[in-house]
C-alpha cells in the first residue's frame, strides 16, 4: 500500500527523480527474477542443453488438455487488453474532452485498481477454488 502511494506521489509531482525511481524499481525486479529463476530447477541453463525446444504445437496440446491453465491464459490476455485500453485510449479520450483535474483522476484510477487487486486477489482465489473445470 505504501509503495502504491509513493508511486502516485511520484506521478503527481512529475519530478526528474521519478524516472530514476522507476528505473531503480525495474532493476530490482529484474534482479529478483534472475535470482528466483536461478534457484529453480527449470531455470538452470543445464536443463536447456538437455531438453529439446518446445514447439508451438506442444504448447497448444498442453492448453487443449489443461482447461484451468487455458482459462488463466485467456484471463491474462483479457487483462492485458483492459490495461492497454486504460493506459492509452482512456487517457487520450479524457484529455480530448478536457476532463478537469486529469492527472488526479488517472492517478486515482490506477490507485483504486491496485488496491482492488491487493484486497480481492486472495478472496477471489479462495472462491474460485471451489470450481472445477
Amino acid at each position: 500500500m505504501t509503495i502504491t502511494l509513493v508511486g502516485v506521489w511520484a506521478g503527481l509531482s512529475a519530478q526528474q527523480s521519478t524516472f530514476g525511481l522507476t528505473s531503480f524499481s525495474y532493476l530490482l525486479l529484474a534482479l529478483a527474477f534472475l535470482w528466483g529463476f536461478a534457484k529453480t530447477e527449470s531455470g538452470r541453463v543445464a536443463n536447456l542443453r538437455r531438453g529439446a525446444a518446445i514447439s508451438l504445437g506442444d504448447t497448444l496440446s498442453i492448453l487443449r488438455r489443461d482447461h484451468m491453465f487455458l482459462v488463466v491464459i485467456i484471463a491474462n490476455i483479457l487483462s492485458l487488453f483492459i490495461y492497454a485500453h486504460m493506459d492509452s485510449s482512456l487517457v487520450q479520450y479524457l484529455t480530448r474532452i478536457e476532463a478537469p483535474r486529469l492527472v488526479e483522476l488517472i492517478s486515482s484510477m490506477i490507485f483504486v485498481n491496485a488496491l482492488t487487486i491487493v484486497l480481492l486477489q486472495f478472496p477471489i482465489m479462495k472462491l474460485m477454488g471451489y470450481f472445477e473445470y
